[in-house]
């Protein structure tokens, strides 16, 4: 907590813009579905299933790939900062065309979105960094607390997405999702007159040359993106809370606890809940081990993730079963509840793991090129490919088709394991 409290001012307000940031963009992220699903008298759209549920893929491509780009021409043109308060606005404007309820202005407004994420958010994270140099032990204190406010606007925007819908309709919704950007410009104005000095205002002079790499570097950047590629598999299950999971809570579950009916976006907030707690949790489980001289390799992690992800989809066959054989059927909520608690850890073991690992596989100079791989290949085409998983299951067996991703993910677990020792021993090369 000391270490929190000493950290620059203009971290705790970036972090702050991050979480309206993220609050907004997760109303949207859940009610996506929902409102491309539903009918014009509730509201929506009247797409079908099948569309509404590809569309969410889809959207969830560009977002993850979008800042791959446009984190290059905040740097090169318009300055870290500028280019936050450009994509703020953007994304603000996005949310307020969505409003105008017809199928042109929800892709205006989804282009909108996208184009304002792909320049505020890598531009919030470079700003984060630029406080500290490379050596100094804070920055990791202040990227969790960076990370913390990810996961606490998300629960907000989860929270509140479904209520505010469920009782005041979308537009409301996505009024409030506007709300919490100009809220995030507000504060970056804020923040700009005083607490973030210099930071973000100068930009690129040019592209560093890239040393030749040797063998053994090219050998490590080859490993690595044939690990991201096995990644999109998860990736794909990942996109499931925004896609069909949230499409099931919506037709096939009875979504009431204790005779209260909840909104379906709330199976999503639990799950930003878990990422909360289990983040403090398994930091402490990482603690324990060290203390104890046992180390959890790269590897490891990821080999325990793929046997978490094959057993939160072990954990939603019965209710893909029951659907498969009765389009009508209306069941309990606890086959996405335990679906949701299973795949948080999986989640924890995964998506930090990976970041880090092209921090330590890959040559220095080639470690953000790594990362935005890793974004673009795992994420993006992990996301897009969730969508279309998402749809087939509309049109083919569902069980059958996670029965597939199943023991796909069983092998790579296996592979993961088995493939420890070359990785260690290639990270350990000079």
């Amino acid at each position: 907590m000391t270490e929190t409290k000493a950290l620059p001012k203009g971290v705790r307000a970036l972090s702050t813009i991050e979480m309206w940031e993220r609050f907004s963009f997760y109303m949207l992220q859940t009610l996506l579905v929902l409102y491309a699903n539903d009918s014009p008298a509730a509201g929506g759209l009247g797409w079908s299933a099948e569309a509404a549920i590809r569309i969410s893929g889809t959207y969830g491509a560009f977002v993850y790939i979008s800042p791959v780009i446009g984190g290059f021409i905040a740097d090169k043109f318009l300055g870290r900062r500028f280019g936050s308060a450009v994509g703020a606005v953007l994304m603000g404007i996005g949310q307020l065309t969505i409003m105008l309820h017809s199928t042109a202005a929800f892709y205006l407004g989804l282009s909108l979105l996208v184009l304002g994420c792909g320049l505020l958010k890598p531009s919030l994270s470079a700003m984060v960094g630029e406080f500290f140099s490379e050596q100094d032990h804070k920055r990791h204190s202040a990227f969790a607390v960076f990370y913390m406010a990810i996961n606490i606007g998300a629960l907000m925007g989860t929270f509140l997405s479904g209520l505010v819908a469920l009782h005041w309709g979308y537009r409301s919704a996505f009024l409030l999702g506007a709300l919490g950007f100009i809220i995030a410009l507000i504060n970056l104005f804020i923040a700009s007159r005083g607490s973030l000095k210099m930071i973000g205002i100068r930009r690129a002079r040019g592209l560093a040359p890239l040393s030749p790499l040797t063998p053994i570097e090219k050998t490590r950047i080859k490993v690595y993106l044939g690990m991201c590629l096995g990644n999109i598999v998860w990736n794909v299950i990942y996109a499931m809370p925004f896609g069909l999971l949230t499409y099931y809570a919506a037709h096939h579950i009875r979504n009431v606890i204790g005779g209260y009916t909840f909104p379906v976006t709330w199976y999503v907030a639990f799950y930003a809940l878990l990422i909360i707690i289990f983040s403090y949790v398994l930091a402490k489980v990482y603690d324990f081990l060290h203390g104890r001289g046992v180390s959890l390799t790269v590897n490891r992690k990821l080999s325990f993730s793929y046997w978490l992800l094959v057993a939160s989809c072990v954990s939603l066959l019965p209710l893909i079963y029951a659907i498969e054989h009765n389009p009508e059927y209306m069941g309990s909520p606890w086959p996405l509840i335990t679906f949701y608690i299973v795949f948080s850890v999986s989640e924890l073991l995964t998506i930090p793991v990976m970041l880090s690992a092209a921090t330590q596989i890959a040559p220095k100079a080639y470690a953000a090129i790594m990362i935005s791989a890793n974004i673009s290949i795992s994420w993006g085409l992990g996301s897009y490919l969730g969508g279309e998983f998402g749809a087939l299951t509309l049109h083919y067996s569902a069980m059958m088709l996670f029965s597939i991703v199943i023991i796909v993910s069983a092998l790579l677990a296996v592979g993961h394991k088995r493939f420890d020792a070359y990785y260690e021993k290639l990270t350990g090369a000079q």
